[in-house]
């Protein structure tokens, strides 16, 4: 979990250090595979009831979000990707509240965690 990320109901979590997360820029294909669902594998787990959670995560440096989703199935949290195999994102929460809500996964639990820097005074 990002450092200084708040859950909505106001818990702090710290970091992860980089070397216990691989990110897509600098791993191989393997790696990403590992971490990543496609948006037809998405709407494969939601049409069988597979989703455990939705994280909304703010991506601070893009000032967007992408959509993490926990499975029922497989430990550990996948981030959306699209077809270019980057990350999902998205400007504004309407518009993920709505790709979300065409999932019709009324059920799954949703967590928004916002990045908070210490060094940010704004």
């Amino acid at each position: 979990m990002p450092k200084g990320v708040a859950t909505m109901c106001g818990e702090v979590k710290p970091k992860q250090s980089e070397k216990d997360t691989i990110t897509a820029q600098h791993s191989t294909h393997e790696a990403t595979e590992m971490t990543s669902i496609y948006e037809d594998q998405l709407e494969d787990n939601a049409k069988n009831k597979a989703i455990k959670q939705f994280i909304l995560r703010e991506v601070k440096e893009e000032q967007k979000f992408s959509l993490i989703v926990v499975l029922t199935w497989k430990d550990g949290e996948n981030t959306l990707f699209n077809a270019r195999k980057q990350p999902r994102l998205w400007p504004n929460l309407n518009t993920l509240a709505s790709y979300i809500r065409g999932l019709d996964c009324p059920n799954a639990p949703i967590i928004l965690e916002l990045d908070y820097d210490s060094t940010d005074d704004s």
